[in-house]
């Protein structure tokens, strides 16, 4: 015989102790109370429901079905039915959940923990893949999480119900490479690149921090590498309609033109330098960056990097695609969220809880 939860505002009351007690140390649903009842969530009660381990019925000890108990949730709790595909999911899995707060919908314990005894393994966002994927707060949930040693899960649901799941933590990345350049290299600025004609400072170049692309015995830069050495007073600089010599600022607007978000990239660019990476074009993996962590004649990017401001607001496809492209070429794809003061740094990847 099914055990009865009586419906109480937003919340189900097993009021038998015997019962409260079964349902408790069976699957670790509900928070015991003082007396020994025991506090249901909705999330909860529709899981019990659906499972047919319970009865839920008002004061007056009418029934609900699955279907009006739904519809009675959906009216209090916004997206209900998401998250609720999420947490039916995890559940089916063996992970026990609580309920969590606007931000952060679910704590999820390890398999067979007590959540009482045991930290919880993620922390939970349940999320449409019609919702909009919002930079600033998956940033504060993801520093939120970092800060006390927790991993936020990000469970995706499509519009059949499918679900994906992706870990999402602050990245960290650092290099071993130290480059040494000496002297000062001339360039000519064309159309949309750098070109040094100088055989002997275009393998300097290339040889010394793996500087643009070697055509013959030229070497072609990007605006951002050029921008960049000639910031570190390496490269001289020569527009070739002139034949004048160009300042790095007269430069720098030149490439704003051509490229509408290159400070934000050059930005991404300069501290990813700074942390001892190299880093090309990621062009071909649909990214701004690639980034090596040692001599790339020697190993493969570590990661994908791609920029984007700080407030940045995109969908759910775009960034399933992305993460989905670097994990088939086995790489870290690193949303680098671009503000005012500092450059964060966002990680996805895919997983099977």
């Amino acid at each position: 015989m099914n055990m009865d939860v009586c419906l109480v505002g937003d919340r189900g009351i097993i009021e038998n102790k015997s019962d409260a007690s079964q349902i408790y140390n069976k699957g670790f649903f509900g928070e015991p109370q003082h007396g020994g009842t025991l506090l249901l969530d909705f999330f909860e009660l529709v899981y019990l429901l659906e499972f047919r381990k319970v009865n839920v019925v008002d004061g007056k000890g009418r029934a609900y079905g699955l279907e009006e108990l739904i519809n009675y949730a959906h009216k209090r709790i916004k997206s209900f039915e998401i998250k609720y595909i999420v947490y039916r999911d995890m559940r089916s899995r063996g992970f026990v959940l609580k309920k969590g707060d606007e931000e952060i919908h679910f704590m999820v314990f390890p398999r067979g923990a007590v959540p009482t005894k045991t930290p919880a393994k993620y922390w939970l966002i349940a999320m449409s893949e019609r919702q909009i994927f919002d930079y600033a707060q998956m940033y504060r949930c993801a520093e939120r999480a970092h800060e006390l040693k927790k991993e936020v899960l990000i469970g995706t649901v499509d519009e059949e119900s499918d679900l994906t799941y992706y870990i999402m933590r602050i990245a960290s990345m650092h290099g071993n490479f130290s480059e040494q350049i000496e002297g000062k290299i001339t360039g000519i600025f064309l159309e949309d690149r750098v070109l040094i004609f100088d055989e002997l400072h275009s393998n300097q170049l290339y040889q010394s921090g793996f500087y643009g692309h070697m055509v013959g015995t030229r070497l072609q830069l990007s605006l951002i590498e050029a921008c960049y050495l000639a910031e570190k007073n390496v490269l001289e600089l020569i527009d070739a309609r002139t034949q004048k010599t160009m300042d790095v600022e007269n430069f720098r607007r030149k490439c704003r033109k051509i490229q509408k978000d290159f400070d934000a990239r050059f930005q991404v660019y300069k501290e990813l330098k700074s942390k001892k990476l190299i880093v090309k074009t990621g062009f071909k993996y649909g990214t701004h960056f690639r980034a090596y962590e040692g001599n790339p004649d020697q190993t493969h990017a570590k990661y994908l990097v791609h920029a984007v401001p700080s407030n940045y607001k995109g969908i759910w496809p775009d960034i399933s695609g992305a993460v989905r492209l670097a994990h088939g070429v086995k790489k870290s794809i690193i949303f680098a969220g671009v503000g005012d003061e500092r450059v964060m740094y966002l990680s996805l990847e895919r997983i099977r809880p």
